[in-house]
């Protein structure tokens, strides 16, 4: 049923006529959110604002530090019920961009489903929830910002401007891991050539993005490494950052982007875990990435996560960080079998 919504329902044009028809839209992504979610949030909300509409981005808890560049008119807030909820209440269309399951929504869920505003999910992963009006899916798709740039390519008036072009370079440069992921072709960079024309400028955001990190992270990272273990002839290499790790370097959750993905630079390592006992919730945040010739999703799927064959995750309740290593470790060996 929900396929069939979805193939009815990703009409880019249709998207785009919502978005020039509304006058107050909130933009919703998910908790940690990534360079891919915050870049599209704001590539969209640059371009409704270049039509006189009222735009408001929320995110439950707060982004990586690294991003906030990208934030520069303060447009992106965390949540707070006291100060939003008038706000989304007030939305006649709401944009879930990087997302595709309103538990993702966490403590804006109840508000947002029973908004009475037009709700379009715009996101490229896999099984989406059924909940909103519109969707425009496609797993294919390098990132959510790609999809983001498909939908403004069909006004006749959009005008690419820096906002925009470094917003959407921010998302697809991470999410192809500076456009070295599978999905990366021609037409990528075909996007990207017109994004840098409009002012894009990729020696400045990638220092921004990956070279901006506080010194807490680097120590956070460096505890990270000196306890990597390695499983299955040696195709999987784990990482494990404990509540006490950020409590001796001062480190935030935030400061840990990255650190699965530098696993797979490690020889011989096929797949990478990062595994966080997240100083925020009572949940162990879990990471997956692999290379091209495996797959992790899988593996999120057995934790009720999910994401991409290569890049996935999790978040598990009810059991400790050293129980969950165990359970990982093996079931993590069957992604070989």
């Amino acid at each position: 049923m929900i396929d069939e919504i979805i193939n009815k329902n990703i009409n880019e044009v249709k998207i785009l006529n919502l978005l020039n028809e509304s006058k107050n839209v909130v933009i919703i992504t998910h908790m940690n959110p990534d360079g891919d979610a915050v870049g599209s949030a704001t590539a969209l909300a640059y371009f409704l604002l270049s039509k006189s509409k009222s735009v408001n981005i929320l995110v439950t808890g707060e982004y990586p530090s690294n991003l906030n560049f990208l934030n520069h008119d303060n447009l992106i807030h965390s949540y707070n019920s006291h100060e939003h909820n008038s706000i989304i209440n007030s939305a006649d269309l709401i944009c879930i961009v990087d997302l595709n399951d309103p538990d993702r929504f966490k403590e804006m869920k109840e508000l947002v489903l029973a908004s009475k505003a037009m709700k379009v999910v715009i996101d490229h992963h896999i099984k989406p929830k059924e909940f909103a009006d519109f969707y425009c899916i496609d797993s294919n798709a390098t990132s959510t910002g790609e999809l983001i740039w498909r939908i403004l390519k069909n006004d006749s008036s959009f005008e690419l401007n820096k906002n925009i072009a470094t917003a959407l370079y921010t998302a697809i440069m991470t999410d192809t891991g500076s456009f070295r992921f599978p999905k990366t072709n021609s037409t990528t960079h075909r996007i990207i050539a017109d994004l840098i024309d409009a002012g894009a400028d990729p020696v400045s955001i990638y220092d921004s993005v990956y070279n901006q990190f506080p010194v807490s992270s680097a120590r956070l990272k460096g505890i990270g490494y000196a306890n990597l273990e390695l499983y299955h002839e040696k195709r999987v290499c784990l990482m494990t950052i404990s509540q006490k790790d950020f409590q001796i370097t001062g480190a935030k959750e935030e400061e840990t982007e990255g650190f699965v993905e530098s696993l797979l630079a490690i020889q011989d390592v096929k797949v990478g875990i990062l595994l966080i006992d997240s100083p925020k919730s009572n949940q162990i945040r879990c990471s997956f990435r692999a290379k091209a010739d495996a797959e992790v999703r899988s593996l999120a799927e057995k934790f009720n996560g999910g994401g991409h064959a290569q890049a996935a995750g999790a978040r598990v309740s009810g059991m400790s960080l050293e129980e969950l290593k165990k359970i990982i470790i093996i079931e993590s060996g069957l992604l070989f079998s």
